[in-house]
C-alpha cells in the first residue's frame, strides 16, 4: 500500500502540455560550449582538432536538434550515466562514426527492462545501437589533439556508473546528474546510486573547483562553486529532516506531507517535485541508511 500511495501521490494527474523546445547555447571557452534543450540533459561540446567530443548526447527524441547545433563531426561521446535523456542520442552519433565511452556498469543497467512501482516508471532497455562501444572502471585521462580531458568515476552516486568530465586547461567541469540546477536531484537507488555516494562526489567536485570554475550540471544552467555548495547544503538539510522523520516512525506518506523541502521548492520546480524528492530519499534512506 505504501508503494501504491507514493506512486499515486507523485505521478497522479495529467502531464502539462509539452512546450516547444527552446535551445540555449553558451560559450564557456574558445572551443567549449554548453547546449541545453528542454528538460533533457545539458550537453558539453568540446571542439578538438580531431572532431567534437560530446559529454552526453540528449535523448533519442531531441538528438536531431542537438546535432544541428554542433557544427562538426562528432568523434567521441562520453556518457555520464545510463538514463535515456543522456544516452538516447548515442545511436545517431555512433551511426556517423563516433565512439561512445561510459563506465563499465552502464551496459548492464541500460539493458534492463524494469518497472519501478514506487515511481510509476517503466524503464525500457536502451537500444543496442545506443550502447557504449568503450568502457572504463576508473579515472581516465584522454588526450585528443591539444586537449586534455579527464574522465572521473564517482562510485555509487546518482547511479552505479557515473562519470564526470574535468577540463583543467579551461577550468570547466561537467558533473552529470550528480549535480542539478533548477530541479531536484534524483538518487537512482534502483540503478545502484546512493545519497552517501552523491555527497562524496559533490565533495570531490568542490575540491576540484575554484571561484572561476564553470560547473555544467546534468540539468540546468551553468553554475559556480558557490551554487554547488548551496546545493550540498540543501541536500544535507533535507536529509537530516528525513532521518528525523524516519527515526520518529513516520511513513513515507506522512514524511512527504511534512513539506520538508518547502523553502527550496519554488526554485526547483514546485511542491510536487519537492514531494517526489523527499519520497525518493525516504525510500533509499529507510532501506539502506545511506
Amino acid at each position: 500500500m505504501t508503494r501504491y500511495l507514493l506512486a499515486a501521490t507523485l505521478l497522479a494527474g495529467p502531464l502539462a502540455g509539452q512546450a516547444e523546445i527552446v535551445w540555449r547555447d553558451t560559450t564557456l571557452a574558445p572551443n567549449v560550449r554548453a547546449i541545453m534543450g528542454g528538460a533533457n540533459g545539458t550537453v558539453l561540446v568540446i571542439a578538438t582538432s580531431d572532431g567534437a567530443v560530446l559529454v552526453d548526447a540528449q535523448s533519442s527524441a531531441q538528438v536531431a536538434g542537438l546535432a544541428q547545433r554542433i557544427g562538426m563531426p562528432v568523434r567521441l561521446v562520453i556518457s555520464t550515466h545510463y538514463h535515456e535523456d543522456h544516452t538516447g542520442g548515442n545511436a545517431r552519433f555512433r551511426a556517423e562514426g563516433a565512439a561512445v565511452l561510459a563506465h563499465a556498469n552502464v551496459p548492464a543497467e541500460a539493458a534492463k527492462d524494469t518497472t519501478i512501482d514506487e515511481l510509476g516508471w517503466d524503464r525500457d532497455p536502451l537500444p543496442e545501437a545506443a550502447m557504449p562501444t568503450l568502457t572504463i572502471t576508473r579515472d581516465t585521462t584522454l588526450v585528443i589533439g591539444s586537449d586534455t580531458i579527464m574522465v572521473l568515476h564517482l562510485p555509487s552516486a546518482h547511479t552505479s556508473g557515473d562519470l564526470a568530465v574535468w577540463l583543467p586547461q579551461v577550468n570547466i567541469l561537467h558533473t552529470g546528474d550528480i549535480f542539478e540546477q533548477d530541479a531536484y536531484p534524483f538518487v537512482d537507488w534502483w540503478g545502484g546510486g546512493s545519497l552517501a555516494g552523491m555527497k562524496s562526489a559533490l565533495a570531490r567536485f568542490a575540491a576540484l573547483a575554484n571561484d572561476r570554475t564553470a560547473i555544467v550540471p546534468g540539468h540546468g544552467h551553468v553554475s559556480s562553486r558557490a551554487e554547488l555548495l548551496a546545493f550540498v547544503a540543501m541536500l544535507d538539510l533535507v536529509e537530516a529532516r528525513i532521518r528525523t522523520a524516519i527515526d520518529a516512525g513516520r511513513t513515507v506518506q506522512e514524511t512527504m506531507d511534512l513539506r520538508l523541502s518547502a523553502e527550496f521548492d519554488e526554485a526547483r520546480g514546485g511542491m510536487r517535485p519537492g514531494r517526489r524528492f523527499v519520497g525518493v530519499l525516504y525510500l533509499g534512506l529507510s532501506v539502506t541508511g545511506s
